[in-house]
């Protein structure tokens, strides 16, 4: 048994070993701190203290401090300083990993008036949900996903047909072509710009199904995207500086004069009144193309649109149609056609440059997730990729992914994970006082009551401490007209005693090596 202690001693017990697994410790220590101060709080959580490896050099440090308490014994008394500081540091050290492994911490949000004991962490899990009564769905399946600060990729059916590929704890978005659709002549294209010396990009769609605009503004020139059959509808002349525009027939036509009358109003605007299918609409062009119920008030689903060519004869518009674009020249008192292609192409009267980078015209353009690392306060903003019949769907938190499947609907919805208390908590009563001559809260707390039977008021410096779990008042939204809801901090912390234990146990080895080297 000597023996082996001894060797355990040389290996793995001596002071050297100590010190360098120590000055390693404190190194990622600060390293974090830094980390954390220009990224967030949970991305270092998930990079450095609840990973595998950080914990694993816990343990050895704990593994390293029990040899070399071992080494000293027989117990002597005047090695009671370095008991008791070794004994305080391997509670420390089991009480973080006891809490790291089976504590618990998350968020309670409390709805006035309605009870519930769901624990929020801070983990995500897919929920899938399909239909169980004629409207309702019901959860029948969760994955928890893993907590990783960078991507995870994996290939997992959790349904049928659909696969799991990728899991990103952060995200941001950038534009990119989206699944091929079935609807036709619409146009997608990504373009590089150059105006006056200085370089862009530009994205444009005016598919249905696209996420950006048909609209951008680069170094004060406004680029707009019309359908490329509309490009005649500026180029005819009519004797009119507007035309009307069919959207579900796609065309632009003038009806007979007799059919639309031209007025101005008191104010100087321009309308339009025009009798279609026994609809009376009205249209101020210079306004919007959509007609409106009076000014300002738009109606957004009429088939019939006017548009204004005066609203784009500027030397500031530039007129998108695929693979052209047009330019009205004042000095010509026309439209100046250019053609556009992936190479460069010129616009002289404007000192710009433009060229087509990407183009499709089936495909909507869409905003794709992208790992990114978070910045500031950035929260947890996670995406996950399904695919689902060799068709790519992303989805996040606010946007679940809901299909049929054998004539009932199933939702895959991104959520976090869910822990419970041993107990109900119902919000009775929020209070919020604001600082005098202003709406920034001063103090807010909670009153509640637990199913036990007891009421309490919960705020930062009065926490509810029951059945091992600690709540305190962590924030608040409004919910109705002066209703407000609660967030609670909600935590289970095992390792407490034991770390509570250890530093009183440093503190007295400290003060017992202090008045040690006095006597002595």
């Amino acid at each position: 048994m000597k023996s082996l202690l001894g060797k355990m001693e040389k290996k793995i017990g001596n002071m050297k070993i100590g010190l360098v697994l120590l000055g390693g410790l404190i190194l990622v220590l600060a390293a974090s701190s830094f980390l954390e101060s220009a990224t967030n709080a949970s991305f270092v959580d998930r990079l450095v203290y609840d990973t595998f490896w950080f914990k694993f050099l816990i343990g050895v440090m704990v593994l390293v401090i029990i040899t070399s308490l071992i080494s000293k014994i027989p117990f002597k008394k005047k090695y009671l300083g370095f008991y008791l500081i070794h004994s305080s540091l391997i509670l420390i050290l089991a009480g973080a990993l006891l809490t790291s492994y089976t504590g618990i911490n998350g968020e309670v949000v409390l709805y006035p008036r309605i009870p519930t004991n769901q624990i929020e962490l801070h983990n995500y899990e897919l929920v899938v949900s399909s239909q169980g009564g004629m409207y309702s769905l019901t959860p029948t399946k969760s994955i928890l996903l893993p907590y990783k600060a960078w991507a995870w990729n994996t290939s997992m059916e959790i349904f049928p047909q659909i696969i799991l590929k990728q899991y990103l704890p952060f995200h941001g978005v950038r534009p990119w072509f989206g699944n091929e659709s079935f609807l036709s002549g619409y146009f997608s294209a990504f373009f590089e710009l150059e105006v006056n010396g200085q370089a862009g990009e530009m994205v444009l769609s005016n598919h249905p199904q696209s996420e950006v605009s048909t609209r951008f503004v680069f170094k004060g020139i406004h680029f707009t995207l019309f359908p490329q059959v509309m490009q005649e509808c500026f180029l005819q002349q009519t004797g009119y500086d507007f035309f009307f525009w069919d959207r579900k027939a796609q065309k632009c036509f003038l009806p007979a004069g007799s059919q639309f009358k031209v007025g101005v109003s008191k104010l100087g605007n321009r309308f339009i009144e025009y009798n279609h299918q026994n609809q009376n609409y009205t249209f101020w062009p210079e306004m919007s193309p959509r007609p409106m119920k009076e000014p300002g008030v738009v109606i957004e689903d009429a088939d019939i649109m006017v548009i204004s060519k005066k609203v784009f004869e500027s030397n500031a518009d530039v007129l998108l149609f695929d693979d052209t674009l047009l330019v009205w020249s004042v000095s010509q008192q026309r439209y100046v056609i250019t053609q556009l292609s992936k190479q460069w192409s010129h616009v002289h009267q404007m000192d710009l440059k433009i060229r087509i980078k990407e183009q499709d015209g089936g495909k909507p353009i869409i905003n794709l997730p992208e790992a990114i690392i978070p910045r500031g306060a950035h929260q947890d903003q996670p995406a996950v990729l399904l695919q689902h019949n060799d068709f790519d769907h992303w989805i996040w938190v606010e946007r679940p992914y809901v299909f049929t499947h054998l004539n009932k609907t199933v939702k895959i919805s991104l959520e976090k994970a869910k822990a419970q208390l041993p107990f109900k908590i119902k919000l009775q009563k929020f209070e919020m006082q604001p600082y005098p001559e202003s709406q920034m809260p001063a103090t807010y707390q909670s009153s509640v009551e637990v199913d036990d039977g007891f009421m309490i008021d919960i705020n930062m410096n009065n926490p509810l401490n029951y059945k091992g779990f600690r709540l305190f008042q962590s924030s608040y939204f409004e919910v109705n007209n002066g209703e407000y809801a609660s967030v609670l901090t909600a935590s289970r912390d095992p390792g407490r005693l034991f770390k509570y234990l250890g530093s009183c146990l440093f503190l007295f080895g400290l003060v017992y090596y202090y008045f040690q080297k006095r006597v002595s």
